[in-house]
């Protein structure tokens, strides 16, 4: 098959449409290039004839295998090709620069936008065909202005959105913050922080918070379910998670997953599960605050014990992973013909009609004898696994304890089957201070009680408040500096997980110890009696 022709990029100025050789996503470069290049309008289109208003200007140089892409809700671009090479483009990252919805999040996706320029570039010297040089432009002027619009718009909004904390003071000291109009002042006393934010937040970035409160509960005999991914935090690309609950006795059935899964007991007890491709088979039994890993494509199962089952958080290392698309035994069997399961499973067909219509997901069942009756019944220590698939967190010795509250940290250095998530689980007294930090990959909360306020700085110098309640899950992008108060009368308690197989932090105090104090004191403008003062432990939660 011959090689298809590079795509290219249809501009439109002045009521005349004209191309170049550089392939951009619209809706990623839309307000760029019309601020920034005076165009009227940028689009990629499956052929020339799709063009709007083609009347009002020349397409006579524009062929149908110029245009490949029509937004973000149409199939993305699969690849692209330059002088007959394929370049293969991956469909997850580019739909992040596509959707103006969604906030690049870090600059692995501004590198992946430069990777993608770099393949496509501009041919020739000129890349405008209009002979007016106001609105002549080169590839290195593209490339430069592009990547200051991502700079500027990565993990804040659009510069015209910032204000000064002089603005905002006077804003909210004034009538200037009344709101005689609707709302919703349930929502509003639960975040006051963003209602009425304090100076020093800037500008809009994107989500960092959600809530399980506000999404559907699947509910049916013998438990429910609940779900935050990327449809509800978009922001989120790395990890989804789901509440379940289970009565005694009652099963999440046989199953397997496209992601790994990590989980945490929040309530009760419970069984679990799962079966390695070396025929050897893991049981264990799970109570609050122990937590389970789960790898890709391990058949498991989860039961409640009694008295009263159980209640978890699950993760999955999986943005866009949702709880009701994995592969489930019944419906496995239920889609494939009897004749087929008969001789699979050297089971008379007559017998096999009993067999479930449809996928069961939760569904009641007896609770379960003793632990090492199950263990003995399938064979004993001759069948078993090598490897411990769950771990005491909650009754683990802390990693770090200090007046302000403690810290356990759980990766694969302490719990080897935890290959991709790493986790922490925090109790900040009330009043103390999850000191300010980053990390150098995102960070999923879930809170589990309590209350706290989260202030999130992006590297555009924009920054929010947000406050958090028992429930909620909240969000942190990639290398954001940010810290953790407890704003409550009760322990705030909460996990923090990121997609790694080992934690790392970044204590801005620390880091302020560890530098030559001169430094320290010419750049924040302070005594060195006063540099002294700032703690020099890492991972410290500062009492009140």
């Amino acid at each position: 098959m011959a090689p298809r022709p590079a795509t290219r990029f249809v501009l439109r100025r002045g009521g005349v449409w004209t191309t170049s050789c550089l392939t951009l996503f619209p809706d990623l470069v839309r307000p760029f290039a019309c601020g920034v290049l005076g165009l009227e309008s940028i689009c990629c289109l499956s052929s020339a004839r799709d063009i709007p208003n083609k009347t009002a200007g020349s397409t006579s140089d524009i062929s149908a295998t110029d245009m490949v892409f029509t937004g973000v809700d149409q199939p993305m671009l699969s690849d692209i090709t330059k002088s007959g090479k394929v370049v293969p483009i991956h469909e997850q990252r580019y739909r992040l620069l596509a959707n103006k919805n969604t906030s690049t999040a870090s600059n692995r996706h501004r590198s992946h936008l430069a990777e993608l320029l770099s393949h496509l570039g501009w041919y020739g010297k000129d890349t405008m065909k209009d002979t007016n040089s106001k609105y002549r432009f080169n590839r290195r002027s593209v490339l430069g202005a592009t990547a200051a619009a991502l700079s500027a718009g990565a993990l804040g909004s659009v510069r015209g959105l910032a204000q000064t904390r002089e603005q905002v003071a006077n804003g909210e000291g004034n009538h200037s913050a009344s709101n005689p109009g609707p709302k919703n002042q349930a929502l509003q006393g639960l975040t006051p922080d963003t209602y009425l934010p304090p100076a020093t937040d800037r500008g809009v970035i994107e989500p960092i918070w959600y809530s399980f409160d506000l999404v559907h509960r699947r509910i049916q005999d013998g438990g429910w379910t609940s779900q935050v991914t990327v449809k509800e935090l978009p922001s989120s690309l790395d990890i989804s998670g789901v509440t379940m609950r289970l009565t005694a006795g009652s099963y999440r059935e046989l199953h397997w997953h496209s992601a790994n899964e990590w989980a945490y007991m929040l309530y009760g007890n419970a069984r679990v599960t799962v079966f390695e491709p070396n025929g050897k088979i893991f049981i264990g039994d799970v109570s609050e605050g122990d937590l389970w890993f789960f790898p890709t494509a391990h058949p498991h199962s989860i039961q409640g014990l009694g008295p009263d089952g159980c209640e978890f958080l699950l993760a999955f290392d999986q943005g866009d992973l949702s709880e009701y698309n994995t592969f489930l035994l019944t419906g496995y069997l239920a889609h494939t013909p009897s004749k087929v399961l008969s001789q699979n499973f050297n089971i008379p067909e007559a017998e096999l009609s009993v067999l479930p219509k449809s996928g069961l997901y939760i569904f009641p069942g007896t609770v379960p004898g003793p632990l090492e009756d199950d263990r003995k019944a399938v064979g004993g220590p001759a069948v078993a696994s090598k490897l411990d698939y769950i771990f005491k967190m909650k009754s683990m010795k802390p990693y770090a304890e200090t007046a302000g509250g403690s810290v356990r940290l759980v990766d694969s250095n302490n719990f080897p089957a935890s290959k991709t998530i790493a986790a922490g689980l925090f109790n900040v007294k009330p009043g103390a201070l999850r000191e300010m930090h980053w990390h150098p990959y995102s960070e999923w909360q879930y809170f589990i009680g309590g209350s706290a306020r989260m202030t999130v700085f992006a590297s555009a110098g924009e920054a929010q408040t947000m406050d958090y309640k028992a429930n909620d899950v909240g969000y942190v992008p990639a290398i954001a500096g940010h810290y953790i108060q407890n704003t409550g009368n009760d322990d705030l308690v909460m996990l923090n997980l990121f997609k790694t197989s080992e934690f790392a932090e970044f204590s801005l105090n620390q880091w302020l110890r560890h530098i030559p104090v001169q430094m320290t004191e010419q750049h924040l403008r302070v005594s060195p009696t006063a540099i002294a003062r700032i703690p020099n432990e890492s991972m410290n939660i500062i009492p009140r």
